[in-house]
Order: C-alpha cells, then sequence, then structure tokens
C-alpha cells in the first residue's frame, strides 16, 4: 500500500514531467520514461532515487521536441566536428580572431533574431527560455562526437554595469548556464567585466568595432585560477567577432590554453 510520504513524492514528480515533457513551441508530448521509472522506484522502495532520477531526465530534455527544433534554421554542426571556423569562408573572415574555436547553433534570422530582441531589449523571459532550449538541444548532438574538447570552466561576455541597470540582466548568462549545466562545470560571471559603454555596434564595422573595444575589457579574478584551462566563452550574438576576439586576447594574457566561443547565433 503506497502511503501518504509515497503519494506526495509521486504528485510532485507528475507536476515536473507536466511541466518539462511538452514541447516549448507546438506543445506536443516530448516522451520519454521517467514515468516508469518512478513508479518502479516506489515498488523497490526505493524513495532516495526517485528526485535524483527525475532531476537527471529533466536535465536531459532542451524543452523542444526534435521536428520542432529541426524547422528553425541552424548549422549543421556535426559535419563540422563541432567547429565553424572548418569552413574555409568563415575561418577567413575570422583568421584575425584570438578565439580557438567557434560554435554557433543558428544564423541570425527568424525566428531566432525575434526571440533575441523579444528577451534581450523588452525583458519577455518566455523568449529567453525558448533560445536556451534551441541552444541546449543542438550542443546535445556536438557533444556526442568522438573527439569533440570538452571546456574546463565558462565565462559569459560581460556588459556594463550601465547597460546591466537599465536591463537588469545580462542575456548571456542563461546562455552560459546551459552550456555549464551541459558540460557539468563552473560557470563563472565575475572573472570579466567591461570597463566602458560602447553603445550599439550592430551597423559598426569590424575595424570600427575592433577599435572601439580594444582594451575595453578586464580580467578581475585571479590569472591563476584560469592558467592552462580550456574556455568556453559564451556571447547571444557573434557578428564581426571584435567583442569575443578581445576577451579572448585578455584571456590568452592570463595563459589559457584555448578559447572556444559558444553562441545562440552567428550574423554575417
Amino acid at each position: 500500500m503506497i502511503n501518504q510520504h509515497f503519494k506526495e513524492i509521486v504528485a510532485r514528480a507528475t507536476k515536473v514531467v507536466h511541466l518539462f515533457n511538452y514541447c516549448e513551441l507546438c506543445e506536443q508530448a516530448i516522451p520519454f520514461s521517467i514515468a516508469t521509472d518512478v513508479a518502479t522506484n516506489i515498488a523497490l522502495n526505493k524513495t532516495s532515487t526517485i528526485g535524483q532520477k527525475i532531476t537527471q531526465t529533466v536535465g536531459q530534455q532542451s524543452g523542444l521536441c526534435d521536428q520542432c527544433a529541426s524547422l528553425i534554421p541552424h548549422f549543421q554542426l556535426t559535419e563540422l566536428k563541432g567547429d565553424l571556423l572548418n569552413r574555409p569562408e568563415i575561418h577567413t573572415l575570422y583568421n584575425k580572431c584570438h578565439f580557438d574555436q567557434l560554435i554557433a547553433i543558428a544564423p541570425y534570422q527568424f525566428p531566432i533574431s525575434d526571440w533575441l530582441k523579444q528577451f534581450k531589449y523588452l525583458g519577455k523571459w518566455q523568449y529567453q527560455r525558448l533560445c536556451a532550449c534551441l541552444l541546449q538541444h543542438h550542443l546535445q548532438e556536438v557533444i556526442k562526437i568522438s573527439d569533440f574538447c570538452q571546456p574546463d570552466i565558462v565565462l559569459p561576455v560581460p556588459i556594463h554595469i550601465k547597460r546591466w541597470q537599465q536591463r537588469g540582466f545580462n542575456q548571456t548568462l542563461p546562455l552560459a548556464h546551459v552550456v555549464a549545466n551541459l558540460f557539468n562545470i563552473e560557470c563563472n560571471a565575475d572573472c570579466l567585466a567591461r570597463q566602458a559603454q560602447t553603445g550599439t555596434q550592430a551597423q559598426a564595422s569590424g575595424s570600427v568595432r575592433r577599435k572601439q573595444l580594444k582594451g575595453n575589457f578586464s580580467l578581475i579574478c585571479d590569472p591563476k585560477t584560469l592558467a592552462g584551462k580550456h574556455i568556453a566563452l559564451v556571447d547571444d550574438v557573434v557578428t564581426t567577432g571584435a567583442t569575443v576576439s578581445e576577451i579572448s586576447r585578455l584571456l590568452k594574457t592570463a595563459k589559457v590554453s584555448s578559447v572556444s566561443v559558444y553562441c545562440l547565433a552567428l550574423s554575417l
């Protein structure tokens, strides 16, 4: 006979499953075996594993079904071994940049461009959830690549304190948490600082951006904590690469081993 304590656990589990077992876009069910696992654990009186099993399974779900994720424009990262710099034309565009790897999920176009604007400028968090789901969905495929090199620590690209006061958040931080959770590594938002506001750079050329950003970032952690580490640097959109390149240059003065740039969208 299942006692009241077990009933409460199952009720909580059902709520968790309901929240995370449906596609964020089409609302169709994303099947997985958590219900069976919970029932089995209850039958075997293994209550301590129920919450753990739920947490693990929910963590593996991206929140998007395969069909919806495939319909959204995205790069075929597995064919490039996870690195867009393996495409000659993209490598040429960023050949003066200081980062070693570029992992971008999709081109900067609808619907991702709209999602990012809705979240970044209007603070609509439901769009942040969609961006995070898409990033997680495709990174889950990238990390299956046999020779894929896992980073040691995740750093979000910082925004200036005045920009943070205006928005109330750094839009790169939720994406950085997605990367950190997938690799089960640290996400440190207190390593980098932006020294000055440069204004909007959306229409600025690469040379103008590089000039504006030179020396505009500082390392506010002990450089020894980063020495020899493979850094995952996370941004929302990469255009000319000036921002992530300048940060990568700074990180390499701290003797990091390599810098991989992770971003949701690439705007060429």
